[in-house]
């Protein structure tokens, strides 16, 4: 899911360290996923992205280095939108939100388990 930049350069999908500044000190978030700029270094992270560095910092508030995971599960999920980008079963730009018919949930569940399969 490349994001456009404001300078018209294209981002490329990295993990980043983000500084943040709260409680009159610096919080480090290691290994946070952002869509970076390759022309000019802009950094661009989705809202899921932020919430989830708030619900760390919430969890973790004495910490001054906090390591950004990912639950196994979306991890699994993101593995499996990968694969299916790279079969082509869902390519990029496709709308996650759109309306499908019971036979197109069938059939992409078919082929998920194929792809599955192909992980374990």
């Amino acid at each position: 899911m490349p994001v456009a930049c404001i300078c018209g350069g294209k981002t490329k999908e990295k993990k980043v360290t983000v500084e943040r500044r709260l409680r009159g000190g610096n919080v480090l978030f290691k290994g946070v996923p952002a869509f970076v700029c390759q022309e000019c270094g802009e950094r661009y992270f989705t809202a899921k992205t932020v919430k989830r560095m708030d619900y760390l910092l919430s969890q973790k508030k004495e910490e001054k280095e906090i390591n950004f995971s990912v639950d196994p599960k979306e991890q699994y999920f993101e593995d499996i939108l990968k694969l299916m980008n790279q079969q082509n079963i869902m390519p990029d730009g496709v709308a996650l939100n759109q309306p499908v018919s019971l036979s197109e949930v069938f059939l992409t569940i078919n082929r998920i388990k194929s792809i599955t399969d192909k992980i374990a």
